[in-house]
């Protein structure tokens, strides 16, 4: 809906950390780089990984901002590591990507 997506924007020029959770691995880039292109003509400076592996979960932890895609596979060890890491700030909506995709705005 629309709210998110005004949350979203709000998110990328405050440079916060945005995590957006796919079942789809196809339509995460799409949708990384169509927010990116919202704010033009100013540029998103920070790192952008549009599918982060398990491996990688603790670059999370990182005290700047980021967008980051992340299936929903790995959201339980997600959540694991922000329970035990109380200092963590992110900002966080769950976002289906099929469903952001499919929803007309």
């Amino acid at each position: 809906n629309i709210e998110h997506l005004i949350k979203l924007y709000i998110g990328i020029l405050l440079e916060y950390k945005i995590i957006l959770i796919f079942e789809e691995y196809e339509t995460i880039n799409e949708i990384i780089f169509s927010l990116l292109s919202l704010i033009y003509p100013l540029k998103w400076r920070l790192p952008v990984i549009s599918y982060i592996l398990e491996s990688l979960l603790d670059s999370l932890e990182a005290p700047f901002g980021m967008i980051c895609g992340i299936n929903t596979k790995f959201l339980p060890i997600l959540q694991k590591k922000i329970e035990q890491n109380l200092n963590f700030r992110y900002h966080y909506w769950n976002l289906m990507v099929k469903n952001f995709v499919t929803r007309k705005i």
